[in-house]
């Protein structure tokens, strides 16, 4: 049984797409796919989860009292801010990447060698926690972390 909500695959048949979607997918890529259209699919996820974000801060607002004082403190409970040291460097490639520039056009941009940022991306992806690139990006927005 499947339990991600994105499917990023090789299975193009209509038959696999159809039993992703049953699966409660919200997004089915079949490779190959263009970078820009993988960056609208992750923009368009996170412009979602900052709606229900949004949504779950305006209920919270609501059920407190207006003399309340500590509502900020709550929701900074709720979604507390992740902080993570990263180099200069880290930052430029995390910024390129979130702009959909893949290894080597985010190497010519800063001048290093597309293995150099592989070893960049991978350094983020293991202080991020993240498993792929989309993770990656997903978690840099929603946590602030864009330059």
């Amino acid at each position: 049984m499947l339990t991600t909500c994105d499917f990023l695959t090789a299975h193009t048949a209509t038959k696999d797409r159809v039993r992703g979607y049953q699966s409660g997918c919200d997004n089915y890529l079949s490779k190959p796919f263009e970078l820009e259209e993988l960056s609208v699919v992750i923009r368009s996820l996170l412009n979602r989860s900052q709606l229900i974000e949004a949504e779950m801060q305006s209920r919270l607002s609501e059920t407190q009292t207006s003399s309340d004082s500590g509502s900020l403190s709550r929701l900074s409970t709720v979604f507390p801010p992740i902080q993570i040291d990263l180099t200069e460097r880290e930052q430029q490639v995390l910024t390129l990447l979130i702009e959909g520039c893949s290894n080597g056009q985010i190497g010519n941009h800063l001048h290093l060698s597309p293995r150099t940022i592989e070893k960049y991306v991978s350094s983020l992806l293991r202080k991020t926690e993240s498993n792929n690139r989309a993770e990656l990006v997903r978690f840099a927005l929603q946590n602030q972390l864009a330059g």
